[in-house]
């Protein structure tokens, strides 16, 4: 009998144990400009464990997201959005190109990220720069293959965010997205 109490509780203690080990993540999708527009619609947050997706949670109408429940552990938020590109111009093929020659210096992380619109990984330069302008002018209509050398960029970009979930926590991440090519941030979407 004292066994069977025993393992009942040692039972009911673990099943608290599991129950009680989860978080929850949240935060916005905001777009990395002077106004910080919150990003509202078209767009997804993934949750990553390593290489396999976790979760998906589409933006809601506030800009925010959500994920319930996370199992203890390291992730990696990512995002996509369907929203029409814009804010590359020839002032940003510009900065490029003083970036490039020395004058400006493109701030490091995300603008600098767009700033690669054709994702060589190499110092933006000017093919870089080209493309924003051809794209901005109409001659091309993505940063893509055939339009600009492999292997090219998708229009929307974040960079991926990593997060550690401990037991019982509650964490805010807010995520900065921008359209490839807009180094200084000037697109306001809609």
């Amino acid at each position: 009998m004292k066994s069977m109490i025993f393992l009942t509780a040692l039972l009911l203690g673990m099943c608290y144990f599991c129950v009680a080990q989860t978080s929850s993540i949240s935060g916005r999708l905001i777009y990395d400009n002077n106004q910080q527009t919150l990003i509202h619609d078209s767009a997804i947050v993934y949750l990553y464990q390593g290489q396999v997706l976790v979760s998906q949670d589409t933006i809601h109408s506030d800009g925010s997201y959500l994920f319930e429940n996370i199992a203890l552990g390291s992730y990696t938020l990512k995002t996509s959005c369907n929203k029409k590109w814009g804010g590359g111009n020839a002032i940003d093929s510009y900065l490029i190109l003083c970036n490039f020659v020395g004058l400006f210096q493109i701030p490091s992380g995300l603008k600098y990220y767009v700033a690669d619109v054709n994702g060589s990984g190499g110092i933006p330069a000017s093919a870089d720069e080209l493309a924003i302008v051809r794209r901005w002018g109409g001659m091309i209509w993505n940063f893509l293959p055939p339009c600009v050398p492999p292997p090219g960029r998708i229009d929307w970009l974040s960079i991926p965010q990593p997060i550690t979930v401990e037991a019982d926590t509650i964490y805010q991440k807010d995520i900065k997205i921008l359209c490839n090519g807009d180094v200084n941030g000037s697109y306001i979407p809609y």
